[in-house]
């Protein structure tokens, strides 16, 4: 299961992003990420959704930042959901669970 750890900024990236069709590099397109409870309401602490940035002269790479402030508490599940949109109705979604945890040396060696 992936780890956010509770108090600290978090770096988002997506990478890759293509059209399964063509194959071709999507780099303009719009990105969004949440963090919901376990009643799928979105976390306190930050404005939802959250939108990621195009990563100049990448391919198909998208990254954001979500603040420190985000209100998670330790041992709590969580889900980081993404959506990426596309013109021509083109959708990727991802669902990931995540387990909030305090930052000790364990998990910084987890991220080593």
């Amino acid at each position: 299961m992936n780890v956010l750890l509770v108090g600290n900024d978090h770096t988002v990236n997506i990478s890759g992003v293509q059209d399964e069709r063509s194959g071709a590099y999507l780099n303009n397109i719009d990105v969004k990420v949440w963090i919901k409870d376990r009643s799928g309401v979105n976390v306190a602490g930050e404005t939802w959704p959250l939108t990621l940035d195009y990563v100049a002269d990448s391919n198909g790479d998208y990254i954001g930042n979500i603040e420190d402030g985000v209100e998670l508490i330790h041992g709590r599940t969580y889900v980081v959901e993404i959506r990426a949109e596309a013109p021509g109705d083109l959708i990727g979604f991802w669902h990931y669970k995540v387990m909030a945890q305090w930052r000790t040396p364990e998990t910084d060696a987890m991220f080593a």
